[in-house]
């Protein structure tokens, strides 16, 4: 586990679940090592669902460890088409396969909108607790 998941507010215990689960890269199945000279080979958080859906979604299935190349590549590209164009889909981790099934998986994500989402989100954060 890392404090990677703590920036996207992921929890813990849910952190842990994709870590053990996602034991190389879920989409090109490459060993990642994070102490790598090569930054693509380190190991990333990947938002299987458009980041700007995902702000209070928090289950390990909307979450993989993907390598830093991958998922760089992929950004806010919709998941089924960036599947099919690299040539991942037939050899995507189970997890991938199964979220790529899903309609929210061809959104195509509208730049304006993710900006506004993390803004929101952003401020919903730094609300004091009411109650």
């Amino acid at each position: 586990m890392s404090a990677m998941g703590l920036r996207y507010g992921i929890p813990p215990d849910v952190e842990a679940d994709i870590w053990a689960r996602d034991v190389c890269c879920v989409y090109c199945g490459k060993a990642m090592d994070p102490k790598s000279s090569n930054r693509a080979d380190h190991p990333s958080i990947e938002h299987l669902m458009p980041t700007a859906q995902h702000v209070y979604v928090k289950t390990a299935a909307y979450f993989a460890i993907a390598c830093f190349g991958c998922n760089s590549s992929r950004r806010d590209k919709p998941l089924a088409r960036w599947l099919r164009v690299k040539g991942f889909a037939d050899t995507a981790a189970p997890v991938v396969k199964y979220y790529a099934k899903r309609p929210e998986a061809s959104l195509e994500i509208d730049p304006a909108a993710l900006a506004q989402d993390r803004r929101n989100a952003k401020a919903k954060e730094l609300q004091p607790a009411v109650g």
